[in-house]
């Protein structure tokens, strides 16, 4: 499925856009879009969408203008920047990203299910808000339960068709949505003060997640005790270092899986499983309800 939307296109054929999100009983609903005909605000939304996909929903965007902001509810999905070259980047749930749309993008389902919220940002100032995005790195962020933005983007669906057609109510839509993201990522939290040896390792485990690797290997590679590693990383990333190298390479194995024709047994190797029985058996013990598992 592919389609190309840009300001020359006629309002109403974000509806067509919508039929082609549907597929495999997946839904896709329109909340609301720009008219053609509105004099654009400096900031606004082009079209909102609530996507409540299912396994193997796959979606490919050619490229457009403005950018695109996704918020995933529940599920886990993965985006594919460019083309099929590029690393799949793993949207998983409470968690958000923003893009530019102008080089295309490819959507796929990676757990059974995937709701997730669909935005088309346009405007002068969506470049500005992006910059800001893209200062703090280009990965997703996660968004804590006490976060505004849940209800922020439950509440466009609740608004009437004149509420997207107004250029001062865009800008109040909009700008609340990208203040509440970007202080998510702004945000210091814990981080701030987290040891650079352990963002060293957490970086070495995010990067090298195929290559052998133990508590007895990171002390000797970083000159730090292994007991400190595993108290202090559990202590400021919520997660013992060997249990957070584990989930890296379940996600890694899910993309694969999902975006490659591999076999078990070489999915295990490129991820650092090595041994397929063990892939199986820790897939099975994170995810469960996995359609992978059936």
């Amino acid at each position: 499925m592919g389609y190309r939307m840009n300001k020359e296109n006629p309002s109403n054929l974000f509806l067509p856009a919508a039929a082609l999100m549907q597929s495999n009983s997946s839904s896709a609903a329109l909340l609301g879009f720009f008219p053609l005909a509105a004099e654009r605000p400096y900031l606004y939304i082009n079209a909102c969408f609530l996507v409540m996909a299912k396994y193997p929903y796959r979606h490919t965007q050619e490229g457009c203008d403005g950018y695109c902001f996704l918020y995933t509810e529940n599920g886990q999905g993965s985006l594919t920047l460019g083309g099929k070259k590029d690393a799949p980047i793993t949207l998983a749930q409470e968690q958000l990203f923003l893009w530019p749309c102008s080089q295309g993008f490819s959507l796929r389902t990676v757990s059974s299910h995937w709701n997730h919220y669909f935005l088309f940002l346009d405007g002068r100032e969506a470049e500005y808000f992006y910059r800001l995005f893209s200062q703090k790195g280009a990965h997703p962020w996660p968004v804590p339960p006490s976060s505004r933005l849940p209800s922020l983007l439950s509440g466009l669906s609740r608004k009437d068709r004149d509420a997207y057609a107004s250029p001062l109510q865009q800008i109040f839509l909009s700008t609340a949505l990208l203040t509440e993201a970007l202080a998510l990522c702004q945000s210091p939290g814990e981080e701030a003060l987290c040891p650079d040896y352990l963002l060293a390792i957490r970086r070495m485990l995010d990067e090298e997640y195929s290559l052998p690797c133990s508590l007895d290997l990171l002390e000797k590679r970083f000159q730090v005790s292994k007991f400190r590693i595993a108290r202090e990383f559990s202590q400021y990333f919520h997660q013992a270092p060997i249990s957070y190298l584990n989930s890296r390479r379940l996600e890694a194995a899910k993309n694969l899986l999902v975006t490659t024709d591999d076999k078990i047994h070489e999915i295990s190797a490129k991820t650092g499983f090595g041994n397929p029985t063990l892939f199986i058996r820790s897939f099975k013990k994170e995810c469960p309800n996995s359609f992978y598992c059936c």
